[in-house]
């Protein structure tokens, strides 16, 4: 009898093992038990176990202890503190694939939350583990292992590049082979967190081979794959222009600006926001890049209802127009400034003005032909607008600034410029009546349009300091003008002009008229000639 006492006992004792890290596994998904498992020190009863006979209550410990640590910051960096990591991870490549399973998800619940705890498991061997799970032939513990690197990489540069520095990058692009759409978009976000720090570690990344797969991977029709393979490009591309150059080379923008492709908001957004990265290093990555289809793709995103989406395309645009006065005019020619117009008054928040408004002076800065084309919408009047109003911001103001002046100093429409006189500072008037100074010397149909629209009257109404740049330029406009014109026009003529009349005496023959008075009072008279 007394052997099956003791197997039995040993029996009950394994599964009363197994049975308490079950129920605290469970119990730990409950935020609201936390503070009880502190206070009744959960961790020394728990830890130990890692180290236990039985493979089945080491699983459950290490998917307890990792549950645990999800829910709080101070119970993982107790557990970080407690695990002898080089135990847990010692041949890690013989275990069960559940086993590894686990100890990957402990790794990530505890590495989330701190850069220190994240070097604590460094220091204890956790890469080499890590990259041992990365060979493994199931796909979903290579998946595991490749957020796991992710959850390294993101913290900082120097963890990024620890990563790197174990050849872990190499053994990513591996994975990018794979057919599995899963393991794909979970290397491609430890590649993202990886190339995003500096150009250095996305140039290792590129060495690496990664953008000839990354680029394959984007056309496969999985919306969450594509989304992180272009965010892993934008990644990249954001670095500089050598970077930029790789991607463009790929010839995967032509397949972005394909935008009937794209039915996702999320894929727009990032497809968007790489063309935006490429666009913002300029030069000729800019001129190669920037085809019709790729202005027709922005435009087209610029009409959207999204927010961020439409900021990126604007900010795009921008960058191009900036840099190419090509790209500026056929940004004209494809109705471009009419989507952008239409964004000033469907939007209302002060950012999305801002980019707008720098981007309409990228725009219209190169010549006379794109100064007058914004001209012709309403766009400089809102910007006036904006910069007059008191609730600006000084960033927003400074912009609209910039653009004013950008834009007026090739602006030759006298309509337009006439038309901004009545509401400009005296900051934004210099502007103005500089190009006054520059057309009306040569174009007498310009003169003449700025007397009948009233441009003349309101020039004289400008109260300028003498020896004043204002008074200059006035002066030197008046100086268009013949002095009879002038003094028609100048302020309180016509008042003059009525007192004139007032105190003048008819001298004129009347012995061939008769006046009739037909009112008492005076004042009305009929001529009645005989």
């Amino acid at each position: 009898m007394t052997p099956c006492i003791i197997h039995e006992t040993l029996n009950q004792y394994q599964k009363s093992r197994i049975l308490f890290v079950q129920a605290i596994s469970r119990i730990a998904l409950l935020h609201q038990h936390i503070e009880y498992f502190n206070e009744v020190d959960i961790l020394d009863l728990l830890c130990p176990l890692l180290y236990d006979v039985l493979p089945l209550v080491k699983q459950f410990t290490v998917i307890a202890l990792a549950r645990l640590a999800n829910q709080d910051y101070m119970i993982a960096s107790l557990i970080s503190k407690k695990i002898i990591f080089s135990q847990l991870l010692e041949n890690i490549q013989k275990q069960s694939e559940f086993y590894k399973q686990s100890v990957l998800f402990l790794l990530r619940m505890l590495m989330k939350h701190s850069v220190e705890i994240t070097l604590t498991v460094i220091s204890q061997g956790g890469m080499e583990a890590i990259n041992l799970c990365l060979q493994d032939f199931n796909s979903d513990i290579r998946k595991s292992a490749a957020w796991t690197i992710g959850y390294v990489a993101r913290h900082n540069e120097y963890l990024a590049l620890a990563v790197v520095e174990t050849g872990a990058v190499s053994l990513l692009v591996s994975c990018l082979q794979s057919s599995q759409s899963e393991l794909i978009q979970s290397t491609s976000s430890a590649l993202c967190d990886i190339s995003k720090h500096t150009s250095e570690l996305a140039q290792a990344v590129i060495d690496a081979g990664a953008i000839p797969l990354l680029v394959k991977n984007s056309s496969i029709e999985d919306t969450k794959l594509n989304h992180q393979t272009l965010l892993t490009l934008v990644c990249i591309a954001k670095h500089s222009v050598q970077l930029s150059n790789t991607i463009v080379q790929s010839q995967l923008l032509s397949d972005i600006f394909s935008y009937d492709n794209f039915t996702d908001n999320y894929i727009t957004k990032t497809a968007t926001n790489l063309v935006k990265e490429i666009s913002k290093h300029g030069g000729e990555l800019v001129e190669c890049m920037f085809t019709e289809e790729g202005i027709k793709f922005l435009i087209q995103v610029m009409s959207s209802t999204n927010t961020p989406t439409i900021l990126s395309a604007i900010l795009a645009l921008g960058y191009a127009a900036g840099y190419s006065n090509r790209i500026a005019m056929n940004i004209i020619e494809m109705k471009g400034l009419h989507s952008l117009a239409k964004v000033f008054r469907t939007h209302s928040d002060f950012h999305t003005f801002a980019i707008s408004i720098w981007a309409a002076g990228q725009i219209g800065k190169h010549s006379f032909e794109h100064a007058n084309a914004i001209a012709e919408t309403d766009i400089l009047t809102i910007v006036l607008a904006m910069y007059n109003c008191p609730l600006s911001s000084k960033k927003l103001k400074s912009k609209c600034k910039v653009t004013l002046k950008l834009v007026l100093q090739n602006c030759i429409k006298i309509e337009v410029l006439k038309t901004l006189l009545s509401d400009c500072p005296s900051d934004i008037l210099k502007y103005i009546l500089n190009q006054f100074t520059k057309i009306l010397p040569i174009d007498s149909k310009a003169r003449q349009l700025f007397i009948t629209t009233g441009g003349l009257k309101e020039i004289q109404n400008i109260k300028a300091l003498p020896d004043s740049n204002l008074s200059r330029l006035v002066k030197i406009i008046k100086c268009c003008f013949p002095e009879e014109i002038i003094r028609l026009y100048s302020p309180g003529y016509s008042d003059s002009l009525l007192k004139t009349v007032e105190h003048y005496q008819p001298n004129c023959l009347l012995n061939e008229e008769i006046f009739t008075m037909f009112n008492d009072n005076g004042g009305l008279y009929t001529i009645q000639q005989k």
